[in-house]
Formats: C-alpha cells, structure tokens, sequence
C-alpha cells in the first residue's frame, strides 16, 4: 500500500505530471467549479505526488480542481501526497479520472488501453513471469482492476483498427461505440464503405435530437435541462442495444433445464437471474418500439 497523508500546500507550489491523465478541459466548467470551491471550499482534495526534481508537487489526479482554485487565487490546495513510481503514478492518474462521469467512450477506451500498457510494464518488471508477458494476461489484470469485464478491454483495443477517418469520427463524438466496435471488425475498405453510412444515421440522429430539444420547454428558461435529459435518452437506447446483446447471448445459455436444476440446488439466485434478462429484454423490447413510432 502505498504511503500517502493529507496536507494543505501552497498552490504555487503545484505543477501538472507528466503522468497527469490529460483529458480536454471545458473552460466554463472551471469557472463553476471555482465558484463552488469559493462559497463552500473545496470538498475533495488533489492528489499529488513530490516533485522528482525535489522541490514542489505534481497533480496527477485532480486537474479541475486545481485550475479552479488557481483561477479564483486561492492561496492553499487540500492534497493527498502519495509516494508512487512512474507506472503507479501514471495508474493512479488514470483510474481516477475514470471515476468521473463525463469521460466519454473514447477516452474510456484510451484509458482502458494506456492501463494494458502499463500493466504488462509492471509485471515484466516485477518478473511475475519467467517469459514477456501477454497482452492477454493483462487485459485481464485491468479487467480485475478496473471492475470491468474482460469484453470491454478487448473492444478498447480492437478499435486501434479502425481506419485514421473513423478513429477521428470517433474521437469527435460522431460514431457511437458499438459503431465503432463494429467498424473494427471489418476490413479496411470495408469500413471505407461503411463509415458513410454510419455518419449519416449519426447525423439524422443529431438533427432528431435537436427537434426534441427545441420542441420540449425548458424548465425555468434554461435548455440546459432538456439537452441533459436528451443526451441520458440517447446513452439508454445505445447501450440497450449492446446490453441486449449480452442479455440474450447469457439467456440462451440459461435452458430451463438448467435453470430447474440449479434451481433445486444452491443457486437459487440463477432462477432470479433468468427472469431478470427475461424482463430486461422486454423493456429494451418497448425502447425499440417507442423509436419505431417516433420515426413514422
């Protein structure tokens, strides 16, 4: 475990990492987020690491924060002072950015990857095998660590194949990650020929969004709220789409017989599982159909 203690430290006295998670930074989120820090101080704290020049501290985690208290001059900054390595460092930067809500699929899937980077490194390092170690050994270490399933470390590095057009349409928010899982799959020209065709439903997507938007009356004046509940509608169909993938894939394995016997046995909670995926797949079921009507 490794050693850390919380103290107040000069802000002048902090720098970013260069194993700082670097992540796109929105300048009017700062200015609320410092306002906040104003009224009711900061709650959570940076995390910082010493300087290895010997003098100061870098952030590694914790970056809005910073810039936030910078902004409004606050003379002092809480920090957690960690004494971590190079890798350790560079994970820690990671996985606390991944905690964040907004990250989107693209910078989970950069994440995701730079973590298999970083895992094979320590483990080679720490000898954990006689022979290099794996890609696939560390995929499943990240997995472990990150609290995801093995299937989403592998989409992160499957979609390096996408092809320079797709991985920027991508990045930009254009594809949807089943969209860009899918691309992945294919050939390079095929995925020539597709990306159009999916670019083309992202935009008619868009363009549905924004008729919902401007349609909908905001609350107190501020669309801000709508836009919010129309981007959470869209995360639900999106990822009810893969979700049914996996639902009817774990469903079709659950055949009743089996189902009865472990019923009869100590896995009771299997039964309360196939009813559930049952239940599940009618509701993405009414999801598609609501679509469908909207769409005539």
């Amino acid at each position: 475990m490794p050693k850390m203690k919380l103290k107040e430290i000069p802000t002048g006295e902090i720098r970013e990492s260069k194993h700082h998670w670097k992540r796109e930074i929105d300048q009017e989120r700062i200015e609320d987020l410092g306002r906040s820090i104003q009224e009711i101080g900061m709650i959570h704290p940076i995390t910082v690491i010493k300087s290895p020049k010997g003098k100061g501290y870098e952030y590694i985690a914790g970056e809005r924060r910073f810039l936030a208290a910078r902004k409004f001059k606050l003379k002092t900054v809480p920090c957690i002072v960690k004494d971590l390595g190079d890798i350790e460092a560079a994970e820690t930067s990671i996985y606390e950015n991944m905690q964040r809500e907004d990250m989107s699929p693209a910078e989970q899937d950069a994440a995701l990857r730079k973590l298999v980077e970083l895992k094979k490194k320590k483990m080679e390092i720490e000898g954990v095998e006689d022979k290099p170690v794996s890609t696939s050994t560390a995929v499943a270490e990240v997995a472990k660590d990150a609290r995801v399933s093995r299937s989403t470390v592998d989409r992160a590095l499957a979609v390096q194949n996408l092809i320079k057009e797709a991985r920027a349409a991508y990045d930009d928010g254009d594809l949807t990650k089943k969209q860009a899982t899918s691309l992945a799959a294919m050939t390079k020209e095929d995925q020539k020929k597709e990306l159009p065709k999916m670019l083309e439903e992202t935009e008619k997507q868009s363009n549905r969004r924004k008729l919902t938007e401007e349609a909908a009356p905001s609350r107190d004046g501020d669309p801000k709220h709508t836009k919010a509940a129309v981007r959470m509608f869209d995360m639900v169909v999106t990822r009810s789409h893969e979700l049914e993938t996996l639902a009817r894939e774990l469903r079709s394995n659950l055949t009743d017989e089996v189902v009865l016997a472990l019923r009869e046995s100590e896995h009771s909670a299997v039964h309360a599982c196939h009813n559930s995926l049952g239940l599940l797949l009618e509701d993405i079921g009414s999801i598609e159909d609501w679509q469908a009507r909207g769409k005539r």
